[in-house]
């Protein structure tokens, strides 16, 4: 097994480096910041881009483990824990509200990925990452108003950024714009439609403005936010959650997750992720998907026809890497469309690139 990942992500780079997207990264400072990760026998990078002032630009990177990988990663007497890179990843994993030792999260709660997150942007690629947290078992499922009330309980007592300033100084919250309340708000309607919901993760990063957080909540119907976002925050783009549900016809739910974010306690922006193109396991299935899906966001108006064709070219691109007799994917994993608040117009691009041993299966099929 290699000693770095900078040597695989170069090669692989290099193997890409006809697709735009990907000649338009900062290649050098990536293969720099991978190599302070060892190898693994199945690793997951991913690539994010932003859709600003008329064109696709690298917005951040990050590495996902699988269940388990990053408790070895990080154990005591390992090499990594003991790098820079690993004390950072370490006192990152500490911002966990459940867990504030971090032992926690170093292993998958909900049997996904663990992903090490970090922002890009015109100085390189961030000192500190970003950490999304799985929830206790207990707090994941929104079946009932009485799961709500847990679930909000526990985000208050744990967490300074739930509350709002007026909270803290004994006011009024008086634009009902606080996350119990949009939370409460959402789940009473979706349990009045025998909607459950899942929360996802909690986000949390020190490269974002204080009092900063994100709440990621699955389970949504194309109609959920139709009346609460435009009544919170003003403009809300209706289409966006009607268009992923109608990406992955194959899927008998597609998956719209909402993500929630908070500044001091308050609501300040949604954006809606999906389609989820992984769910579709056929590789030629999920490139012309992913090929028809950018083609209708140009022809909205959403993407210019150049950008749409830039991520059409990497839907699904298999890569041989025989110098080190590993094997890779770049697929687009999943879009992310800013709805409402802030972000309203946003559009953001993630994608993966899975490195495997070559005697081992591919995640496609």
């Amino acid at each position: 097994m290699l000693d770095s990942m900078g040597p695989t992500l170069e090669a692989a780079f290099a193997a890409l480096a006809d697709r735009t997207l990907v000649h338009d990264l900062p290649r050098a400072a990536l293969i720099e910041h991978a190599a302070s990760f060892p190898s693994a026998d199945l690793h997951k990078l991913f690539f994010e881009w932003e859709w600003a002032e008329g064109s696709l630009r690298p917005a951040g990177y990050g590495h996902g483990f699988r269940p388990r990988a990053l408790a070895r990663l990080l154990a005591q007497d390992s090499a990594f824990a003991q790098t820079p890179r690993g004390e950072q990843i370490l006192l990152a994993l500490r911002q966990d509200p459940f867990d504030p030792s971090g032992e926690r999260s170093r292993s998958s709660q909900d049997g996904e990925p663990e992903w090490i997150e970090y922002d890009l942007d015109a100085r390189g690629v961030a000192e500190l990452p970003g950490v999304f947290f799985a929830l206790p078992s207990e707090l994941r499922r929104i079946q009932t108003p009485e799961d709500a009330r847990a679930l909000l309980d526990a985000l208050e007592l744990r967490l300074p950024e739930f509350s709002t300033r007026e909270d803290r100084l004994g006011q009024d919250d008086s634009n009902d714009r606080s996350l119990r309340k949009v939370v409460a708000e959402l789940a009473q309607a979706e349990l009045a439609l025998a909607n459950p919901l899942r929360v996802y993760r909690l986000g949390r990063s020190e490269n974002r403005a204080p009092g900063w957080l994100r709440l990621l909540i699955g389970g949504l119907r194309p109609t959920s936010l139709d009346d609460l976002a435009p009544r919170l925050l003003g403009d809300y783009d209706s289409t966006i959650a009607g268009r992923i549900a109608a990406a992955t016809p194959e899927l008998a739910r597609p998956r719209i997750t909402a993500a929630i974010d908070v500044l001091e306690g308050r609501l300040a922006a949604i954006d809606l992720e999906g389609p989820y193109f992984f769910g579709l396991r056929d590789a030629a299935t999920r490139a012309a998907r992913t090929s028809q899906f950018c083609a209708s966001l140009a022809h909205a108006g959403l993407l210019d026809d150049a950008a749409a064709r830039a991520i059409a070219a990497i839907g699904l691109v298999e890569v041989e890497l025989p110098d080190f007799d590993r094997r890779a994917v770049l697929v687009v994993d999943h879009f992310k469309f800013g709805v409402a608040g802030r972000h309203l117009g946003r559009i953001k691009l993630y994608a993966e690139l899975v490195i495997w041993p070559r005697d081992r299966p591919g995640p496609l099929r």
